[in-house]
């Protein structure tokens, strides 16, 4: 049958001489594997829309279940050019792609998490300086979905002294002053554990505006992917961390990147 949906590509590789397999994750459907027959040609009808991070309007045939489908036709919606041409905001939009493929289910739609994709490649596109603090919202949202929310409260995070902090259960989220007698957890200043409750439970706007210092994000950064990890276990992807370490630690690195033909991962899920 034909499928029309709207999608974002969360990864796109060569395929054969003349052809993409792409990675989407459509409205309608889920995370789709799609294979574009001539794109890699010059006068290919898909342009430049099968890029990685691309909001795309798209036909596909569609086949039997979680099989490798025919992508007929692709169009821009949105191509998040700011994105593509700065280093920083391409990295974590990229991270963002590689969270999405790896830790949700082939063809398991879910209207939630395609809103959710939408604005935070949307902000990444529109927001200077916070980029990361949009892909720390991102995972801990995702966490939410897929059905591990931080179980704190808001009492939990007043009782913490202010000079001091407490623990935060990997188990369930929560937050106590004393170290749970069962279970992994983690101590952090109050100040780590409120950001980490921000961009929990706060919409994305006043999470943009929480004031986080530069040690506290990092900080929040580990509790934050150590949450997930103790949670999705091997399915963790972790080479997108590991190049984002490895860029952020370069004082010298330009932040400019002109946008490739052949972006994104090579491997396909």
């Amino acid at each position: 049958m034909l499928l029309r949906t709207e999608g974002i590509v969360l990864s796109s590789a060569p395929q054969g001489e003349t052809s993409r397999r792409a990675v989407i994750y459509s409205q309608d459907k889920g995370r789709l594997s799609v294979l574009a027959k001539g794109a890699r040609l010059v006068r290919s009808p898909f342009g430049s829309s099968l890029q990685t991070l691309s909001h795309v309007q798209a036909v596909i045939y569609y086949r039997t279940p979680h099989s490798l489908h025919l992508l007929r036709e692709c169009s821009h919606i949105h191509s998040f050019q700011r994105t593509l041409q700065d280093l920083d905001k391409l990295v974590v939009g990229m991270r963002i792609c590689e969270l999405t493929r790896h830790l949700t289910e082939s063809e398991d739609p879910d209207s939630a998490l395609y809103d959710l994709l939408l604005l935070v490649l949307k902000a990444i596109n529109d927001t200077s300086g916070k980029e990361e603090h949009i892909l720390l919202y991102y995972q801990l949202r995702l966490a939410s979905l897929l059905g591990f929310a931080p179980a704190f409260t808001k009492r939990d995070l007043q009782g913490l002294p202010d000079d001091s902090g407490g623990f935060l259960h990997y188990e369930d989220g929560a937050v106590s002053l004393a170290r749970p007698t069962a279970g992994p957890s983690v101590w952090a200043n109050r100040n780590v554990l409120r950001a980490f409750a921000v961009l929990a439970r706060a919409d994305l706007d006043v999470a943009l505006d929480w004031t986080i210092s530069s040690s506290d994000l990092r900080e929040v950064r580990r509790l934050v992917e150590n949450y997930l990890k103790y949670h999705v276990a091997d399915a963790y992807p972790a080479r997108g961390g590991t190049i984002m370490q490895t860029l952020y630690s370069a004082p010298d690195l330009s932040r400019k990147a002109a946008p490739s033909s052949d972006d994104g991962p090579s491997d396909q899920k």
